[in-house]
């Protein structure tokens, strides 16, 4: 055998399919159950058929994963293949690809052969041998490699179609500049994406991700919040305190006259927005990315679909392999989650929200107005940023912070055009909110901002 057979180059080979639609396509084409090697890769290659037939499109690992849970030996294998870096070269992969098949199929005539002439049909294993040595040399998997613009448009159009599920769209920040920068008039975020906050501790990470949590749900979108810093308790009392506009030591003390409760009764009844539904972990290390994604699921059959996820906050999760990482290895754990988040994003065809904390700035540069924290400041893990399609900092002056001033940077817009120019805009935190917006519309007609 030569070394395309080998189990390295089906790992490399669905590795490069998973990153890859084209050659995702041309091996759903052309590879067969029976030229799989192990019972392994026989799984994972079911569990990944299955899912394309009803779905049409491939599953991400997560998927994988949970399609294959309880075979030890599968979901090893299908985490080495996540491990395993794509193909750089397509063409070279391709070569390989179309040379293990014709090896697979003589190894399938052959014994297909021999079984035949032993039988006694030496005629019949005449005709099988000169049948497969044609299928042989006409093979060529390049054919479905191409698309053509004008002759495929219609079929490309129904797999757009396939299913509503996948229609994208955008939903806002709320913080009008920003929302422009993502798209103009009718900008924001859009569905698939995956957006990163970065902030010192206690910048308002959390509080920012409840606003961005609550104008999704005014916008009319199903929001899920996985509180995984403090309690329950605290991050609804947040909330409460975000949408009513009362203080959020008022919430704590329950502390709202009669003629304010009935105003706030007829807004909820009134109101057509969606719902934000909670989930608190309140122990360290409790939640995994998978878990993440069977609660989505969850939700998703009980109210239809999800929109918008949000997680308070990256480092807290930990990945789905079942791995203990040594504080050496924390970058790859990091990268690992990131990886996870991007991929419940695409699958769920929803917005999805974290935040991560920055690593130590010295007081000095923290006082000076020009100085805004980058991917240079990602703490263990700079690489993180990869998987995410948006990454946004917050940053603030000792004097910027007394006066509720904030600084937004957008370090990544990916697919937008980005400008050098932060977003200034007002918090007021005693009610909750990360984004006043009267008050920073009042900053903006000020000549020094």
């Amino acid at each position: 055998m030569i070394e395309t057979l080998t189990s390295g180059f089906v790992k490399e080979l669905l590795s490069s399919a998973m990153n890859n639609r084209n050659v995702f396509d041309i091996v759903i084409s052309h590879m067969k159950y029976q030229y799989l090697q192990t019972d392994a890769e026989k799984t994972v290659w079911q569990a990944l058929i299955k899912y394309y037939k009803q779905y049409k499109k491939s599953p991400t690992y997560g998927v994988l994963s949970q399609l294959i849970a309880g075979n030890i030996e599968a979901t090893k294998w299908l985490e080495e293949v996540e491990d395993t870096q794509p193909f750089e070269d397509v063409e070279i992969l391709l070569d390989n690809f179309q040379e293990y098949l014709k090896q697979m199929m003589f190894l399938d005539a052959n014994e297909r052969i021999v079984e035949t002439f032993n039988r006694g049909n030496k005629e019949d294993s005449y005709k099988l041998f000169v049948d497969m040595a044609t299928q042989m040399q006409q093979l060529s998997i390049y054919n479905d490699s191409f698309e053509r613009v004008f002759d495929d448009f219609l079929d490309r159009c129904q797999r757009r179609n396939l299913s509503e599920g996948n229609t994208r769209f955008r939903i806002p920040t709320g913080i009008n500049e920003l929302d422009y920068r993502m798209g103009g008039v009718s900008g924001g975020v859009e569905s698939g994406e995956a957006a990163l906050l970065l902030g010192a501790s206690g910048s308002g990470k959390s509080q920012a991700l409840i606003h961005l949590g609550l104008t999704a749900s005014r916008y009319g979108y199903n929001v899920i919040h996985f509180q995984l810093e403090g309690t329950r308790d605290q991050c609804l009392q947040r909330y409460d305190a975000a949408w009513t506009g009362i203080t959020t030591q008022d919430i704590r003390d329950n502390a709202i006259d009669k003629e304010k409760m009935k105003s706030l009764e007829r807004v909820i009844k009134s109101n057509n927005r969606k719902d934000i539904y909670i989930q608190a972990k309140e122990e360290y290390g409790s939640m995994s990315v998978l878990d993440i994604r069977k609660a989505c699921k969850e939700l998703q059959k009980k109210i239809g679909r999800v929109d918008l996820i949000v997680i308070d906050y990256l480092e807290l999760l930990t990945p789905s392999d079942g791995l203990t990482y040594s504080p050496d290895n924390e970058r790859h754990r990091q990268t690992k989650i990131s990886r996870g988040l991007k991929e419940i994003a695409m699958e769920f065809n929803a917005v999805l929200w974290t935040a991560t904390q920055s690593n130590d700035v010295s007081r000095e540069d923290r006082n000076d107005k020009k100085f805004v924290l980058s991917r240079n400041n990602l703490s263990e893990d700079r690489g993180k940023i990869r998987s995410f399609d948006i990454f946004i900092t917050l940053n603030q002056t000792d004097d910027e912070k007394k006066d509720n001033i904030m600084r937004l940077w957008c370090d990544k817009l990916r697919n937008h055009q980005n400008t050098p120019e932060p977003i200034y805009i007002v918090n007021n935190f005693e009610c909750s909110r990360f984004y006043d917006k009267t008050a920073t519309c009042n900053l903006m007609m000020n000549e020094k901002y």
